[in-house]
């Protein structure tokens, strides 16, 4: 209304006219209040909207790299066939493969983004990141694997079964958040699993062979 009468303050060229110049720098005064407020609130508006598909986008991803970690670790605990969790080197060599998977940096990098998250996923990125992170330090203490040479693999199953349950906590809750829907492993491990066993028995066959050839002929 102030505007309305500022802007067309008469209809005539009557001398008793006038621009009412104090209302027009009223008015002038409140559009550059808006317009300050509009530059101040629209980038952090626009920025939070980025940051917060930013961080859909990375929990999309986290949620693939998890499973893909999960699948490897699953399928390592899963080579030991025996009561005891007893393998061969060879079969001990491609569990540290597998475990050479393990990585949190997928789930770290939520953490920048935990105000878009729930508390549930917050919750399981930290009890994932400190799981994955512990088993990853963990490398360090791995066997470099002798031909021939058993090794008992019981406390590291347990171990990694634990880490396996972080990961698919973590993947679960990323995926109630994200509507996407939870892919079950456990097909894709026992056949990893498989196929990790019968590359370590073709190991095996061909060190047996090059043993044969290097020993003297009597």
């Amino acid at each position: 209304m102030i505007a309305a009468e500022v802007m067309v303050p008469c209809i005539s060229w009557a001398p008793t006219c006038r621009l009412d110049w104090a209302a027009l720098s009223a008015v002038a005064t409140f559009i550059a209040v808006v317009v300050a407020l509009l530059v101040g609130i629209l980038p952090v508006a626009l920025n939070y909207h980025s940051r917060r598909g930013q961080a859909k986008l990375l929990g999309m991803v986290a949620v693939d790299d998890l499973l893909v970690q999960e699948l490897h670790l699953r399928a390592a605990v899963r080579v030991p066939t025996t009561a005891n969790k007893v393998v061969t080197s060879w079969e001990y060599e491609q569990v540290n493969k597998c475990v050479q998977m393990l990585n949190p940096r997928s789930a770290v990098e939520l953490i920048a983004f935990s105000e878009f998250v729930p508390p549930k996923v917050r919750t399981a990125i930290a009890q994932a990141v400190s799981s994955v992170a512990a088993a990853e330090q963990r490398r360090g203490f791995l066997l470099v694997p002798e031909a021939g040479v058993i090794y008992n693999l019981a406390g590291d199953v347990a171990w990694y079964e634990e880490v396996c349950a972080s990961l698919l906590g973590l993947r679960k809750e990323l995926c109630k958040w994200l509507n996407l829907k939870v892919e079950d492993e456990s097909k894709g491990g026992i056949r990893l699993a498989e196929i990790l066993r019968l590359t370590a028995g073709q190991d095996r066959q061909a060190w047996v062979d090059a043993q044969k050839k290097a020993s003297p002929v009597g």
